[in-house]
């Protein structure tokens, strides 16, 4: 005896899933991941939504499974570039002007740049009137990085002519300082802050300078004579036992 029977299998296909987002970005940039294809995600790491929002520090695959509604489940990956961003030195010829001064800024670090200034070019000249921070964007490719520069503007700086000692003997040593500035230079061949003999009693005048601002103090220094001393004696020659005196003068 012979009878037969059938039984139908059904082959579901395994999703098919796309990921779409930018896959290359900047250091410290963030990008946006959409997956499709299915109906429930998981992420690694560990991630259950269809979009994700990820700030990776260097170049990562992301991987997801989706599942769909035959619980048939597939997978894929994406990989993400993370390009570094420009690292920018910003260096001023002077960061304290006096007004009417003028600076030179320039940049390093990029391929081109944009000064807030409207500027696109390496070094750029300000002459502002106040205090004001300059900020330029360099960008190498598709990235960028931003630095920043304070100028400062002052109406004058004050300058003071100190000493160790404002009288002295013939002879002797004494040092000039300046003070209230960042470089001094004194009259007279003297150097700020070594020490020196002068011979005779002078008037020093030390020249400050703080960035493009400048001023002058003066200072006496009085140099005494020694004085001049006399031996003297009642007697040159005496014979023993006899006496003698002795005195200054």
């Amino acid at each position: 005896c012979v009878n037969s029977a059938v039984k139908t299998v059904t082959i579901n296909p395994l999703p098919t899933l796309t990921v779409t987002g930018n896959n290359v970005i900047c250091s410290g940039q963030a990008t946006t991941l959409t997956v499709s294809g299915a109906n429930t995600y998981t992420w690694s790491p560990g991630f259950i939504s269809p979009v994700i929002s990820v700030s990776p520090f260097s170049s990562t695959t992301y991987s997801v499974i989706g599942k769909d509604a035959n619980n048939c489940s597939n997978t894929t990956s994406y990989f993400v570039t993370v390009n570094p961003s420009p690292t920018l030195t910003i260096t001023p010829t002077n960061t304290l002007l006096c007004a009417g001064g003028t600076a030179t800024i320039n940049i390093n670090g990029a391929s081109s740049y944009s000064w807030s200034t409207g500027e696109n070019t390496n070094d750029i000249i300000v002459s502002p009137t106040s205090n004001t921070t300059y900020s330029v964007i360099g960008t190498t490719g598709s990235c960028s990085g931003t630095a920043l520069v304070t100028i400062s503007v002052s109406n004058s700086i004050v300058v003071t002519a100190n000493t160790s000692n404002t009288a002295i003997c013939s002879g002797s040593n004494l040092t000039l300082t300046g003070s209230g500035a960042s470089s001094y230079t004194w009259s007279g061949g003297v150097t700020d802050g070594v020490s020196f003999s002068p011979s005779s009693t002078d008037t020093y005048t030390v020249i400050g300078t703080a960035g493009t601002c400048s001023n002058s103090a003066v200072i006496t220094v009085t140099v005494n004579n020694l004085p001049v001393v006399l031996a003297n004696t009642t007697a040159s020659s005496v014979c023993v036992g006899n006496p003698v005196t002795l005195s200054g003068s």
